[in-house]
């Protein structure tokens, strides 16, 4: 995907994928602070792109990331970036707000999406160990050279409300894409010990409310969100995973199917 797509203007309300969006505006300066640029047009940002990119829009500054997994932008609060030499300088020489240009958080997915099947092998695994009231993770893997996807379970030492685990080794082909995690009984929702640990530029899911349904059903809640070094944009499922799952539903629901056996033996409870 080239920059120019990255900051276009769109809404693709038919996939409930809200993307990164950026318009209009006028030229004006720019700096760099290691891998840190501070723009105030998007043509500047397009042009001068940094690792980790801000830009100056109308109602505060926007932080920008690229990276394999797709393109990030979260609100960023002045607080955060007057530390930065040069940012104080530069802020003072911006047009007034309502000359700047528009921007919005937002998250544009670059891979494929994660297979059913394999959330499916998850759910299941999750179901298992809510009979024990614990939670588990697994993690999913995008393998750029054979393009696939594959699901880890690492080492964890697990209670009813943390996990403590071991990640797993790749090779660098090997892309680290989601951390999804279950809730056993509980709600589906973000704790403040997922917010803290939960700092990479990558996306995050929980699963919860699972219990055991007829038929081999089993039934839960999801939530999920791209996280951005700390900073999270809230995601429908469907973004990045394959069906027709729905956050605040609690009867999304999946066949309990087979999983690996070895990752019984990956779970230690403390």
């Amino acid at each position: 995907m080239g920059n120019a797509n990255v900051y276009s203007y769109l809404s693709l309300q038919k996939k409930n994928i809200i993307v990164p969006m950026v318009t209009g505006g006028k030229k004006g300066a720019y700096f760099i602070n290691g891998t840190r640029g501070f723009y105030s047009s998007a043509k500047e940002l397009i042009e001068h792109q940094e690792p980790i990119s801000y830009l100056a829009s109308q109602d505060g500054y926007y932080e920008i990331r690229e990276n394999p997994i797709g393109v990030f932008i979260g609100k960023s609060s002045f607080e955060e970036l007057c530390d930065w030499e040069g940012f104080e300088e530069f802020d003072a020489e911006l047009p007034k707000s309502e000359y700047r240009e528009l921007c919005r958080s937002g998250f544009k997915f670059k891979l494929p999406r994660i297979p059913t099947q394999l959330l499916a092998q998850l759910v299941s695994f999750f179901m298992d160990y809510t009979e024990y009231n614990v939670e588990v993770m697994g993690v999913f893997y995008f393998d750029i050279v054979h393009e696939r996807y594959i699901l880890d379970v690492p080492y964890q030492r697990v209670t009813k409300t943390s996990i403590d685990p071991n990640y797993t080794f790749f090779p660098s082909h090997m892309i680290k894409v989601a951390e999804i995690h279950s809730h056993n009984t509980m709600l589906a929702d973000f704790s403040s010990i997922d917010d803290n640990d939960e700092v990479g530029t990558m996306l995050y899911g929980v699963i919860g409310k699972i219990h055991r349904g007829q038929a081999g059903k089993v039934f839960f809640d999801i939530r999920t969100r791209a996280g951005l070094a700390g900073k999270f944009i809230p995601l429908d499922p469907q973004v990045f995973i394959e069906g027709d799952l729905r956050s605040h539903r609690f009867n999304n629901r999946m066949d309990f199917i087979e999983y690996p056996n070895d990752w019984v033996n990956k779970v230690k409870f403390v």
